[in-house]
């Protein structure tokens, strides 16, 4: 015995001493990357970035902003305009936070759904006792579908705010007066979707029995200690709202959200408040000695059921680093909050103006306090497939968050994002050609491509992810959560410009022809019906932009009626003139018959263009 006891001394004897000679860095590596975070640093950081951009005028407005690490405070301050002096008291004030409210929606629904009372699953019209979901699809919508910007819904695109507090409608009026049609297959394409969350809230109102805004008020924020949130403005939120500010030291007139406890972004709160939200994130759903959701609701919200997108919240990683990231956007008050779960550091700016590209500041964040290694830049394919098997992706694709039901569809010619051009290259290689840039991608799998000769991007690791449902293909960008769709040739934005332009000319030159002809073509009554059917349509397009700059320019959406109501006069010019030509037809002389069945023709084909772009009163 005494034997094996000088044995096993010795045996500890030695390991004890190579442990004690083993190199420290081996055993500090996991802390290291952010135990050197502290105050005096991260001050010096925060302060030099935004007071030189509101210094250089690179921003303007009120900023608040805060940086919290595990359970600690390490920053907390803010910037007022026009001076780049720091403003510590601003980290009390009120800013609208936009669409932070969606991750409170999600919580709020996960509540729910922990107590039983919700099953995410379920069809969502089961929880709506005077509202219901038209849905043409088969499949259901789900609470799932609404809380990933799936459910398949139109983008309705309603006012945002109103002047004044008798103006707001109540959610249930806004669901009703806004409700868009479904026109995607619902839980199989993302586009990002502020109907859904204000339906999933109303959902949390109807099954709760109380106001969206008092049931999150109760159960989330004065249990997170934010007494200074709320989503309805009541006296004492508005004493200490920021000013909103359009221009360097022009102010913003105050303005209050469309409806009243709008869950998709009408929460107000402040930097201070903010720093314990994040401390909850970081801590999986705790804040000190309360648990507002259970572990498993925090693993199913920062789930990702598509890339980027988890529930009120996206999925983000930066060099490898995962990062939580929503941000918000209502008038001119911009939020963000970025929690970067790995390394527990919390990080929230709001600006009542202007601060340039937040992504920038948390990459720099990162590459200077924490290892900026890329640890999967020589990714090894898993498959790479033939130019002829990657095929069926070329082609032209278009951005699905846009309107596809309403005159707001033709919007998207004046967008430089709406569609882009995806060519193959070589074997496991396609070419992107999108907003005047060439980006080159790389086969991984079946499904993704990784990104090449570019700099690292705040998303989807660089990597491009391709969804096929059905005769549909889907294509969703390494920095963007909604989809682009492929679409058919005859779909193609560059064709329909020069359709409307090219018959617009057309118009014009068959108006001036038959009201300035000295010869009569044909008889009288049809060569003045056939004259005002091509002035009617040669001036819609000229009137259709005319009031849109002016719309643009802050007049009322209700001048767009006027152009819209000329498609209806043109449609029936060019049924009475169809009319006209088959009754009297054999009266017609032959190039009489020609001149008027070319005009018929672009007539249909322009009523159809019409009809395409939903340009009719």
């Amino acid at each position: 015995m005494k034997r094996v006891n000088e044995y096993v001394l010795k045996l500890f004897i030695i390991f004890a001493f190579l442990f004690a000679s083993f190199p420290v860095s081996v055993f500090a590596e996991v802390t290291t990357k952010s135990a050197f975070l502290n105050k005096e640093e991260v001050e010096s950081f925060v302060n030099n970035y935004y007071g030189s951009n509101f210094k250089n005028k690179k921003a303007f407005g009120e900023m608040s902003i805060t940086v919290v690490h595990q359970n600690n405070l390490l920053y907390q301050n803010g910037f007022q305009e026009p001076s780049s002096k720091v403003a510590g008291d601003l980290v009390h004030k009120n800013f609208y936070l936009g669409s932070i409210a969606k991750t409170i929606t999600a919580i709020a629904v996960m509540q729910l759904v922990e107590k039983g009372k919700l099953d995410l699953e379920s069809d969502i019209n089961s929880y709506l006792k005077d509202i219901k979901i038209k849905n043409p699809f088969q499949k259901k919508v789900t609470l799932i579908d609404l809380l990933t910007y799936s459910a398949g819904f139109d983008e309705p695109n309603p006012p945002e705010y109103v002047t004044e507090k008798e103006q707001q409608l109540l959610l249930k009026e806004y669901l009703i007066k806004y409700q868009p049609p479904i026109v995607r297959e619902p839980g199989t394409s993302v586009m990002y979707d502020n109907y859904a969350y204000n339906l999933a809230g109303y959902i949390v109102e109807q099954v709760s029995g109380i106001p969206f805004n008092d049931y999150v008020r109760q159960n989330i924020l004065l249990p997170l200690g934010m007494e200074q949130s709320s989503f309805r403005v009541n006296k004492s939120i508005f004493q200490d709202m920021v000013k909103g500010y359009s221009a360097p030291g022009e102010e913003q007139p105050f303005f209050y959200t469309v409806a009243k406890d709008l869950p998709d972004g009408g929460l107000v709160s402040t930097g201070s408040d903010m720093s314990h939200f994040m401390q909850m994130l970081i801590n999986k759903g705790m804040f000190r000695e309360e648990r507002i959701i259970s572990e498993a609701s925090y693993n199913a919200i920062v789930k990702e059921r598509f890339p980027m997108t988890g529930f009120g919240l996206d999925i983000l990683y930066y060099k490898n680093h995962k990062v939580i990231r929503k941000g918000g956007d209502l008038g001119n008050y911009h939020s963000v909050y970025w929690v970067l779960p790995d390394h527990h550091i919390g990080i929230f700016i709001a600006v009542s103006g202007f601060a340039g590209d937040f992504s920038d500041f948390i990459k720099k964040f990162v590459d200077h306090f924490i290892d900026g290694t890329f640890l999967d830049k020589n990714a090894t394919p898993d498959i790479q497939q033939s130019r002829e098997e990657l095929n069926e992706l070329a082609g032209t694709y278009q951005y699905i968050r846009q309107s596809e039901s309403t005159y707001r569809k033709i919007i998207n010619f004046f967008r430089d994002y709406s569609q882009m051009k995806v060519e193959m290259v070589d074997k496991g290689k396609l070419k992107i050609h999108f907003m005047g840039q060439e980006r080159e991608f790389v086969q991984l799998n079946e499904q993704v491509f990784k990104e090449v000769g570019n700099e690292e991007t705040l998303g989807n690791n660089n990597q491009l992810t391709i969804f096929k449902n059905y005769d549909r293909i889907y294509l969703q960008m390494p920095e963007e959560a909604s989809f682009f769709k492929k679409v058919n040739w005859y779909d193609q934005l560059s064709l329909h410009l020069a359709l409307f332009i090219g018959l617009t000319v057309l118009f014009l030159i068959f108006t001036g022809y038959l009201f300035l002809a000295k010869t009569k073509i044909g008889k009288t009554k049809i060569r003045i019906i056939a004259s005002w059917n091509c002035l009617f349509y040669f001036m819609f397009l000229p009137i259709l932009l005319f009031t849109a700059m002016q719309i643009m320019g802050g007049a009322s959406q209700h001048l767009m009626y006027i152009p819209l109501a000329i498609p209806i006069l043109g449609s029936l010019s060019t049924a009475l003139l169809i009319t006209m030509l088959i009754k009297d037809w054999s009266s017609y002389k032959y190039i009489y018959k020609v001149v008027y069945i070319i005009l018929c023709a672009m007539s249909l084909l322009y009523i159809a263009l019409l009809n395409y772009w939903n340009l009719f009163f």
